[in-house]
């Protein structure tokens, strides 16, 4: 659910959800969350978690099924930072973004493959311009001068520290087959 930014949240609510609707414009993340646009694409990310399992304790995997695919955005640092004279400060931090997927049926027997076609969608949710000019990653996004960003994070570094890892067989049946992956964001004046 949007947040009401007219409320006091201050400078980290603030940079987490510009970071999440910023994602949610992203053509690549609309597209494989089958959105028909940012509004619709927002319901399919989450701060910290997501929501409580039904049962409270465990979440089934129809829930977690239901569920794919997501984003977690997960707040790594927060600075505050005094920038020339007294009473003149600004705020920075970093912030981890995780999508999880499931894997399509028919890459299932192949991991190699499975593993390219996330990469592709993780590329493609950072930077689409790349291959067509009419739709938008990430970092396309972030480069939209500062007045004409509608709600966007104002980026100054993406990072993708780990390469997306697929669950482990063992725990598919309780857990799913599914890649997680993704990258994290630098935001505000470092």
């Amino acid at each position: 659910m949007p947040l009401d930014l007219t409320e006091p949240y201050g400078p980290l609510i603030r940079a987490e959800y510009a970071l999440a609707v910023t994602l949610a414009n992203c053509t690549e993340f609309q597209e494989i969350t089958g959105a028909a646009d940012a509004d619709e694409a927002l319901e399919s990310i989450y701060f910290e978690k997501l929501p409580p399992p039904a049962d409270l304790s465990e979440y089934t995997l129809s829930e977690l099924q239901g569920y794919r695919p997501f984003a977690l955005i997960t707040p790594i640092e927060h600075e505050t930072r005094r920038v020339g004279s007294p009473g003149s400060w600004d705020d920075s931090g970093a912030l981890m973004v995780q999508i999880e997927r499931d894997v399509p049926e028919l890459l299932s027997d192949d991991d190699a493959a499975a593993m390219m076609e996330f990469k592709g969608i993780l590329g493609r949710i950072l930077r689409y311009r790349y291959h067509d000019d009419a739709k938008r990653g990430f970092i396309d996004l972030c480069e939209v001068e500062e007045g004409d960003s509608p709600g966007y994070i104002l980026a100054n570094s993406v990072n993708i520290p780990a390469m997306p890892e697929r669950s482990d067989y063992k725990h598919r049946t309780k857990m799913g087959d599914y890649i997680v992956g993704g990258f994290i964001v630098e935001w505000g004046v470092r």
